[in-house]
């Protein structure tokens, strides 16, 4: 169970929910500060879709960043906010990240 002053720093950025023929299909994308500054963005997307792509019916997945990449990525990010069209992915900040030379941990787990 997370720590209050966990969930203080944690903020859900996406929560999307939708039928197919197969079920209900669920995708949940959050974010949170580290107390040193750092940025976790986590991924989890959970239903049949998942299990028919990967075999099981979750799949977790996210970025790290150092705090010293937090505070390169942050004008990037806000740049994006005023001139962006799109939603960006996890693989989007990834490939952000990387075009500005900032080195994320990318994880996933099934």
């Amino acid at each position: 169970m997370a720590s209050d002053d966990t969930a203080a720093r944690t903020f859900e950025l996406l929560r999307e929910e939708w039928t197919t023929d197969k079920g209900k299909e669920l995708r949940i994308v959050s974010c949170r500060l580290t107390p040193e500054g750092g940025l976790h963005v986590d991924g989890y997307d959970l239903g049949p879709g998942v299990k028919a792509f990967w075999g099981d019916s979750d799949y977790e997945y996210g970025i790290k960043l150092s705090p010293e990449d937090t505070r390169k990525l942050l004008p990037h990010l806000l740049k994006l906010v005023v001139t962006g069209t799109e939603p960006l992915s996890i693989d989007g900040l990834r490939k952000l990240c990387d075009a500005h030379g900032l080195k994320p941990n990318f994880w996933s787990w099934v």
